[in-house]
């Protein structure tokens, strides 16, 4: 009687499976997922507000994706810079004056790299790559990741860089130079800082 009970039970399970399966077209559970997450993400409300009098654009060249940088530079203060510079035939070797004699290059050797490695002559807003290419200085993450490439894919994925506006709004982060001084990247040894709520 058991037996019978046992063999009923597995006919009727392999019957189920059997129609189940064939009755209607197979949908891989991966696809279940996806479309279970695109709806979850789709009812995460937006907050751009936290953005709101950030001015942003969308990251391009070599690491271009869906996401954007906040830009430092403004036309005015780009425009500031060219007032003093206009027309000026500037030298962009170590040992002439500069203009800017506040800057000390603590990057990378003298031999290596100096000012016009990234900047472009008499054009000291605009910055260029290996190649020569002209790029806005708010583009300086296409100039950084030339070299530091791991800490760029690090930046584009999510796991270097600041991102600002939270975490539910539009992807916004900032550049490589919106945390580091371009001419001396290092940051200096400090103390962690005390968390708000942690009593001494």
């Amino acid at each position: 009687m058991q037996k019978n009970k046992t063999l009923g039970i597995k006919k009727i399970f392999f019957l189920l499976l059997f129609f189940s399966c064939h009755n209607k077209k197979h949908v891989p559970l991966t696809y279940k997922i996806k479309k279970m997450k695109s709806s979850v993400l789709k009812q995460i409300p937006k907050n751009d507000t936290l953005l709101e009098g950030i001015k942003y654009e969308r990251v391009q060249g070599r690491l271009k994706g869906n996401f954007f940088v906040v830009k430092q530079f403004s036309p005015a203060k780009i425009n500031s810079c060219k007032e003093c510079h206009k027309g000026q035939n500037l030298k962009f070797n170590h040992q002439a004056p500069r203009s800017h004699w506040q800057i000390k290059l603590d990057h990378a050797s003298i031999e290596i790299m100096d000012c016009k490695t990234c900047h472009i002559r008499k054009r000291v807003w605009n910055l260029k790559n290996i190649k020569g290419k002209k790029l806005s200085i708010n583009q300086a993450y296409n100039i950084c990741t030339q070299c530091h490439s791991g800490q760029g894919n690090d930046w584009k994925h999510g796991a270097h860089g600041k991102r600002v506006g939270g975490w539910a709004s539009t992807r916004v982060i900032k550049s490589c130079t919106g945390c580091h001084n371009p001419h001396s990247p290092k940051f200096e040894k400090r103390w962690p800082a005390i968390g708000p709520n942690i009593q001494l």
